[in-house]
């Protein structure tokens, strides 16, 4: 009896995963559904530019967002390492998808990412963030002539301003979506990279079902070791039969989270959709995150009225400085 007992435990410690979750997720998971969390974080593309020097891969901005109290803030910073992403990318689409939109040629004109300061010698950071949620508004921030304007009202080439939308008016038919608020609520989502961990995060609009977790493993990429948690999503046709996947492949280096490859499995196929690189991950925003540090010209959401065409835009005060 004591032998069967002894063999039936013995098969089944050789039948369980050998391998877990990283006991780290479940903190992310926590982190990111209190919705105070703060992260920076960049992507690695393909160099597709002629120019040797550059090497085999470019690196996106550094993107950083936070969460605090209900507040949400996305700030990007190109610097000189980073020039190159946009002589060949340029404005792309949200960069959580930038090999797919590569290869449609996907535009969109977002102001975020033209909106962008880099001293000679290197980065000079930006006294704004690119997209702010804060107390039930909605800002956006650019410089006049880095997009073509329809009018100059703002001021000169360079000068920053900013526009605001009470929240309750984003979805107002007659909202003039030339400064794109159709798309501020995406911009100050977690991208899905690290939405693994909160899919129904509340500035998010989801299309596929949540990741589910499948398997451990360890992983190396470029001659480097990483354990690997793989999660993986079905992608449904509106009969509801499963066409694709989704794959994202989250890599730990000495417990914390480091990288987050997203792959399409196709046909038996895996195809590398994104490869984002994790500068700082906490759930302590810095004092500063949300600070408008200069002091800018506020404008009023346009209306898509009478207003709008004889360029009547209205400044409705000033934000940051000391009026912050």
């Amino acid at each position: 009896m004591k032998k069967f007992l002894l063999l039936v435990l013995i098969l089944t410690a050789v039948t369980l995963p050998v391998r877990a979750e990283q006991s780290a997720a479940e903190e992310y998971r926590q982190m990111f559904r209190s919705g105070n969390f703060y992260v920076e974080y960049r992507f690695i593309v393909p160099n597709k530019l002629t120019n040797a020097f550059v090497g085999s891969k470019i690196s996106s901005p550094k993107f950083t967002l936070a969460g605090q109290n209900g507040n949400r803030m996305q700030r990007i910073t190109v610097d000189k390492q980073t020039s190159d992403f946009w002589k060949y990318y340029g404005d792309q689409v949200k960069i959580s998808s930038i090999y797919l939109a590569a290869q449609s040629n996907i535009n969109r004109t977002n102001i975020q990412y033209a909106n962008h300061s880099r001293g000679f010698f290197g980065t000079s950071e930006k006294k704004h963030p690119d997209a702010l949620f804060r107390d039930g508004k909605y800002y956006r921030f650019r410089k006049v002539n880095e997009i073509v304007d329809k009018s100059t009202i703002y001021g000169s080439d360079g000068t920053v301003y900013g526009k605001v939308l009470a929240q309750e008016n984003l979805n107002s038919p007659t909202l003039n979506q030339d400064d794109e608020w159709n798309y501020i609520r995406e911009d100050l989502s977690l991208p899905d990279e690290l939405a693994v961990f909160c899919w129904d995060e509340p500035f998010r609009n989801n299309f596929t079902a949540a990741p589910v977790y499948v398997e451990s493993s360890k992983l190396t990429i470029d001659k480097k070791e990483y354990d690997c948690d793989r999660y993986v999503a079905d992608i449904k046709s509106l009969a509801g039969t499963v066409i694709a996947q989704e794959a994202y492949n989250m890599l730990y280096d000495g417990g914390k989270l480091v990288r987050v490859q997203k792959y399409l499995l196709r046909d038996g196929k895996e195809f590398l959709n994104s490869d984002l690189i994790v500068h700082t991950i906490s759930a302590q925003a810095p004092d500063e995150a949300f600070a408008v540090k200069r002091k800018f010209k506020l404008y009023e959401a346009r209306k898509g009225d009478m207003n709008d065409l004889i360029n009547q835009l209205e400044q409705i005060g000033e934000i940051g400085g000391a009026a912050q």
